[in-house]
């Protein structure tokens, strides 16, 4: 697994992560640290985009392993 989510934040970073729970949930944490800690205009704005595509994913996963 560590493999998977190595290459494809290599190969496909602008892809959402192949991993629903390892990869999503790691790449919103990162996202919000960087929201938080270096405000940049144009990387806030990616960052919110991919965190909001990616929350409704764990969302969904979350909803539906509950049932």
């Amino acid at each position: 697994m560590a493999i998977q989510n190595g290459l494809h934040r290599a190969h496909l970073s602008k892809a959402p992560p192949s991993t629903l729970m390892t990869g999503t949930t790691t790449q919103i944490m990162l996202d919000l640290a960087d929201v938080r800690a270096d405000p940049k205009a144009d990387e806030v704005a990616a960052a919110k985009t991919r965190v909001t595509k990616m929350a409704a994913a764990v969302a969904l996963f979350a909803s539906t392993a509950g049932a």
